[in-house]
């Protein structure tokens, strides 16, 4: 209910000048319908679509906030009100984020993790060093010269807020690269640091509450032990999700793929109804579901094509939602220490990726760049911010809140345009993917004049026997579909060397082989 501030009276009347059942409706039918027209336009302006998805939330926020004002007399929290609205659709925001999660999850497939091998983890040693460490310092300064805070209670604030940096959004980060089709070494070693970085981060923010509660910082809570509610959020976590992981690849082999689809969404469901109750984490949970079902299951792909093919829609949904629930308001109230959090997070993560990078022995591999395909921040560092505020309620709680907030608007919006340049520098990306979003533009589809698509769609219905013909605007050579950064192998190899190539690489077939001189690719 919402309390009118001139009558003090609850307000229970439509959000949307309808009934409440019909309310969520009408705003999935704006966001989706704003969704798809500014992923068009998105593609026009060659900026990854997830940033078109945001700003037609954002859009569709402005529009219902703007028609509430107007048919409603009395002064009502029209944040509360548009927020609201928002709320029945929950289910469809763990749904989108379960889907991801399950997908990212095969990152930790044995092969692929020997492929990624020691890189990953020194970069992810180098980068949570850097941006835990660079935010807790830059942030406990700024609270503290403030004055905001005193120093028990700022540097407690700002070893939080640095762990939460950590935090990478993985949902904007997968889409990005699955829209672009990018294949490589960075986009592996990315992706595989999203998971990490993620899990590291609930990690280490639930195991600082513990200790700050052990300490007294934090008043304890009387309703059940912290010690508890640690090993529940780690071993539970894992356990539940290995679990939940063995039935879906049993189920997978015996029943056919859209009964194994069907259950799958039904576990998502369940796990997002369940898992504060159990106290285990939703992330760590999908992940784990995801890993263990691509160690495990056979032939792995057909659920994994069934989520691309239903997930679509859901996606553009989950986005343009979470434009949706932007709040740019916060960014006026960001202050010094907000400021503080986004400068020493960027900072962190380009210095940290790039130490790493050299250390790992991967400079010609990885682009200097690459901290830049890790900027993004949303779901999770926003979870955590609401953890902290069920521990720790009160101005400390608040202030964290508001910066999380404030720098997911920024991190959100310039994320995905960072992580498209990296994919595009690193040469991961096949030449015709960018020639076809070229050639694209609003009076267009794939280079087709409108006129021409309706004259050819009527003589389709009305001569179905003639036959189809196409013509290329360009002839197509092999530069338009390879990709630039691949590794070659010398003619000279040993057997060894060319077992080892073949294990390692992902874009290798039987019939794949072509001579280039001394060396085979």
């Amino acid at each position: 209910m919402i309390l009118d501030d001139t009558c003090r009276e609850p307000y229970d009347g439509p959000i949307l000048g309808l009934t409440p059942p019909l309310e969520a409706a009408p705003l999935l039918a704006l966001l989706l319908t704003a969704g798809a027209g500014a992923g068009a336009l998105a593609r026009f302006l060659r900026v990854p679509r997830v940033v078109g998805y945001l700003l037609a939330g954002l859009a569709v926020r402005f529009a219902v906030a703007a028609y509430v004002e107007r048919t409603h007399s009395a002064e009502i929290d029209v944040n509360h009100v548009t927020g609201l609205a928002a709320e029945p659709l929950e289910p469809l925001v763990d749904l989108a984020l379960g889907l991801i999660l399950f997908s990212l999850g095969a990152v930790f497939d044995v092969t692929h993790l020997k492929r990624v091998g020691r890189r990953v983890f020194r970069i992810a040693v180098f980068d949570a060093v850097f941006v835990v460490a660079g935010v807790t310092l830059l942030c406990g300064l700024a609270a503290i010269a403030s004055g905001l805070f005193p120093a028990s209670t700022g540097i407690p604030l700002a070893l939080l807020l640095g762990i939460t940096a950590l935090a990478t959004a993985p949902a904007a980060t997968f889409l990005v690269f699955q829209e672009y089709d990018a294949k490589g070494p960075t986009t592996d070693t990315a992706l595989t640091l999203v998971g990490i970085n993620n899990i590291v981060a609930s990690l280490l923010f639930f195991l600082a509450l513990l200790v700050f509660i052990e300490l007294g910082i934090i008043p304890a809570g009387t309703d059940r032990s912290p010690v508890l509610a640690f090993v529940m959020v780690t071993a539970g976590s894992v356990g539940l999700g290995v679990l939940l992981g063995l039935i879906l690849s049993i189920v997978h082999v015996k029943a056919t793929p859209p009964q194994t689809f069907l259950l799958f969404i039904a576990i998502l469901l369940g796990l997002s109804a369940v898992h504060e109750l159990l106290s285990v984490n939703f992330l760590i949970c999908t992940l784990l579901i995801g890993a263990v079902f691509a160690n495990v299951a056979i032939d792995p792909e057909r659920l994994d094509s069934a989520v691309r093919t239903v997930g679509s829609p859901v996606f553009v949904a989950f986005f343009a939602l979470a434009g949706y629930q932007l709040h740019l308001e916060e960014l006026w109230h960001l202050g010094w220490l907000g400021v503080a959090y986004i400068v020493a997070r960027f900072a962190g993560r380009m210095l940290g990726c790039r130490f790493g990078v050299r250390q790992a022995g991967e400079p010609h591999s990885l682009p200097a760049s690459f901290g830049a395909a890790l900027l993004c921040q949303a779901g999770v560092a926003l979870g955590l911010a609401n953890d902290l505020n069920n521990v720790w309620p009160g101005p400390v709680a608040a202030t964290f809140h508001t910066i999380i907030v404030g720098s997911i608007v920024v991190f959100e919006l310039l994320g995905p345009s960072a992580i498209r340049r990296v994919v595009l520098r690193s040469g991961e990306v096949k030449a015709i993917t960018l020639m076809r979003r070229s050639r694209a533009t609003p009076s267009s589809v794939e280079g087709d004049s409108i006129p021409r698509i309706i004259a050819g769609s009527l003589g389709r219905l009305f001569a179905p026997n003639a036959s189809a013909t196409h013509v290329d605007a360009e002839h197509l050579t092999i530069r338009h579909i390879m990709r630039t950064n691949v590794k070659v192998l010398p003619a000279a190899a040993t057997l060894d060397e060319v077992m080892h190539f073949v294990e390692q690489s992902r874009f290798i077939t039987s019939s794949s082989w072509i001579r280039t001189g001394d060396s085979w690719a």
